[in-house]
């Protein structure tokens, strides 16, 4: 005796839609959680009304909890160590671009976020890491 073929799961057109839409709301959901959970921006108020010194715009970027280590280089490049995590570190490198303006430290046109595993960050010279994101700040 014969049985009777098994029947295929059909996925129809709008079910494949319906789930692309479901999983590009859930990963912006997830982005905005994390970056409003992970990452220090200070507010208008806290921005220095006057320019903030080198030393004290380091120690502000140090605050967040993805920064390992950072530095102005001798080529005002702020450089960044962080965890390479997975995780988009262009929106990193794009914030601090911000800062710098915000902040209005003079001369640092460039930020880089590099491997915290790799990075280099001398007190004098040129910087170093396997590159996570970066950021012109024009």
């Amino acid at each position: 005796m014969k049985s009777k073929p098994k029947e295929k799961f059909k996925i129809t057109e709008i079910q494949v839609i319906s789930l692309g839409f479901l999983l590009i709301i859930a990963i912006y959901m997830i982005n905005d959680y994390y970056i409003s959970k992970k990452v220090y921006v200070p507010t208008d108020s806290e921005y220095s009304s006057n320019s903030a010194s080198k030393a004290e715009f380091i120690a502000e970027v140090k605050m967040n909890d993805q920064v390992i280590d950072a530095d102005i280089t001798d080529v005002n490049v702020l450089y960044i160590s962080s965890p390479n995590d997975g995780k988009d570190k262009q929106v990193l490198a794009d914030l601090y671009c911000k800062w710098v303006k915000n902040y209005n430290i003079q001369g640092v046109n460039m930020v880089k976020v590099v491997d915290s595993k790799t990075a280099n960050l001398p007190k004098n010279g040129t910087a170093w890491g396997d590159e996570l994101g970066k950021c012109f700040c024009n």
